[in-house]
């Protein structure tokens, strides 16, 4: 019983050492207070934490299955008032090289001139030029989202809109998610025009960006 006790111990200390080096704070070490109603400690202004950020993507595997991949890093600032929402913006960059499908030799086809061009084009980017409250915590966001040269305007919407105060520090956090035609950004690689969406990849890119921010 003993030695179960002290391997039990000993394999509690091993994950929160674990968690600590990959980046997430231990519970017990966390002090968060939820701050979504107290407009005077909310920051207006937010810079991404790339640490804890990034964007999923999602379109058809030769109309069978769904193929997912991310952008590990994203970059951005959001100017957020809640009691003005129309004063609010956002700005956020994805460095096309962050780009993760579990198989390298896939990244850098998705890098290459067939599809994302990183050489030419290194960034994607969305600038916000209206953000509307749907509801308690869900907006739309309408901007400008510029892949590959090229921009066209896209509305998402965002939800779970959160923020608190977590060990000093003022924090916001959502989820925003959207979808784009490849063909609107000149990138047609196994589009199938008969059928877009059952040829080998998918015309439609649904992406989820995940964001936490803190505030200045």
């Amino acid at each position: 019983m003993k030695h179960a006790f002290k391997s039990s111990i000993v394999a509690v200390a091993m994950i929160a050492a674990a968690g600590t080096l990959a980046g997430w704070n231990s519970v017990n070490e966390t002090v968060i207070t939820d701050i979504s109603n107290e407009s005077s400690l909310i920051a207006k202004t937010y810079d991404v934490d790339p640490t804890h950020s990034g964007v999923m993507f999602k379109l058809r595997h030769r109309g069978v299955s769904s193929f997912y991949g991310q952008f590990s890093a994203i970059q951005g600032t959001i100017e957020f008032d809640k009691l003005h929402i129309e004063r609010s913006t956002m700005e956020l960059v994805v460095p096309i090289k962050s780009i993760l499908t579990g198989d390298r030799t896939r990244d850098g086809h998705i890098k290459g001139a067939d599809f994302l061009n990183m050489r030419q084009y290194p960034e994607a980017s969305f600038v916000s030029s209206e953000i509307k409250e749907l509801s308690e915590g869900v907006y739309t966001v309408t901007g400008d989202f510029t892949l590959g040269g090229k921009t066209a305007v896209v509305v998402a919407r965002l939800s779970d809109v959160q923020s608190a105060l977590v060990n000093g520090s003022k924090l916001m956090g959502f989820e925003a998610s959207f979808s784009i035609k490849r063909s609107d950004f000149g990138i047609t690689k196994y589009v199938d025009p008969k059928d877009p969406e059952g040829g080998s990849l998918g015309e439609t890119v649904e992406l989820t960006v995940f964001i936490e921010a803190v505030g200045r």
